[in-house]
């Protein structure tokens, strides 16, 4: 570092420390400023912190008023026992009988909707791919691993989608090259 010299400014000099001791005044009163708000925000957090666990615990032990009590009569030497007495005589108890009814079964059962048109058929391949491209979704078979994959998605999802993004008036028919 340098030491300090006891030689007096120059004006331009003298300027430049009156601007350094400016911003770095001003720098330093931003810098309290901010430790002074995260101080009294962390003390504001934690005194809502503290009442709130303090109310929490207030109204958990609340569910009314306590009830009254009594001593009972007891035989001689025994310790006395408290006997609590409700503030309010015990309202009427409503009985139902439910008797177990089948048509509840019908109501909430799953059907199932059985279709009369739809055959499965066991096809091989080369009538599973000119069936295919009969209906106008041209596809192949690749064979890998012991399975069987067909080479174009022939879902009606797809077709749906294909024909949504195809311009009006074009084909929805595409060739597909089997070797």
């Amino acid at each position: 570092m340098n030491a300090p010299s006891n030689e007096p400014l120059t004006p331009i000099g003298e300027r430049r420390r009156q601007a350094m001791l400016t911003e770095l005044t001003g720098y330093m009163e931003r810098v309290h400023h901010g430790r002074r708000l995260r101080r009294r925000g962390a003390a504001l957090a934690v005194l809502l912190a503290l009442s709130a666990v303090i109310a929490v615990a207030a109204m958990s032990g609340r569910n009314g008023p306590p009830p009254k009590t009594i001593a009972g009569d007891l035989p001689t030497g025994t310790h006395p026992a408290e006997i609590t007495i409700p503030d309010e005589p015990a309202s009427l108890i409503n009985v139902a009988i439910v008797k177990s009814d089948p048509a509840i079964v019908d109501k909430y059962r799953a059907t199932v909707t059985t279709y009369t048109n739809i055959r499965v058929e066991r096809l091989d391949d080369e009538t599973l791919l000119s069936e295919l491209a009969a209906m106008g979704r041209p596809a192949g078979l690749i064979s890998m691993e012991g399975k069987t994959y067909l080479t174009a998605d022939v879902s009606d999802e797809a077709l749906r989608d294909q024909q949504l993004n195809q311009a009006p008036g074009e084909s929805t028919e595409t060739t597909t090259s089997m070797g």
